[in-house]
């Protein structure tokens, strides 16, 4: 009884992931290129440079940040262009002030559909 609730339950998990968009159960690899559905139409903080503002910008400036070695260093040199807060700090922090403006502009953008097979599949 209680393996076929646990099953119903993870069902419904599945058809309401599939209605909003997500169409898998499973989880994201890492390093796939990330597709924006929101963003501002902007190229302040645009990192990918594809002159808007959505989470792939927000996932690159943290992985630059890391990369670099910047991560809680002082915002001199090589570091002070990842500093979008302007304390002098790069952290996360600057990610999240990136995130902060991001949700003060974004709105949804077009996705191009994926073409149909012949047949409807």
């Amino acid at each position: 009884m209680r393996t076929t609730k646990l099953l119903a339950l993870a069902g419904i998990a599945l058809i309401i992931g599939v209605a909003l968009g997500t169409h898998s159960a499973s989880a994201q690899v890492p390093g796939r290129p990330i597709a924006d559905t929101v963003a501002c139409t902007t190229s302040r903080f645009d990192y990918n440079g594809d002159a808007l503002l959505g989470k792939s910008d927000m996932m690159e400036l943290w992985r630059r940040i890391q990369s670099s070695g910047c991560n809680d260093a002082e915002a001199g040199g090589g570091c002070a262009q990842y500093d979008t807060n302007g304390d002098g700090t790069v952290n996360f922090d600057d990610v999240q002030f990136v995130y902060d403006y991001f949700v003060t502009c974004f709105q949804p953008i077009q996705v191009p559909e994926v073409a149909k097979k012949p047949g409807g599949r």
